[in-house]
């Protein structure tokens, strides 16, 4: 998954969860909504950083196989 891949999938999830906080009348129900959607993003952002972290690691060994 690239960096635009990315950028368009929180985009889609922010206006997901902004209808669903715009529609929303209940406090408790908008602060669930506004904790899932911001760990939706972490994890989001963990899954790049492993991708990320991985392709350096392969490329490491590669390298000293060489």
């Amino acid at each position: 998954m690239g960096v635009k891949e990315i950028e368009k999938n929180v985009e889609n999830l922010s206006r997901y969860y902004c209808e669903l906080l715009c529609k929303s009348k209940n406090s408790e129900e908008k602060e669930k909504l506004f904790k899932t959607f911001y760990e939706s993003i972490i994890l989001i952002q963990q899954i790049k950083i492993d991708e990320i972290c991985r392709d350096i690691k392969d490329k490491k060994i590669l390298s000293a196989l060489r």
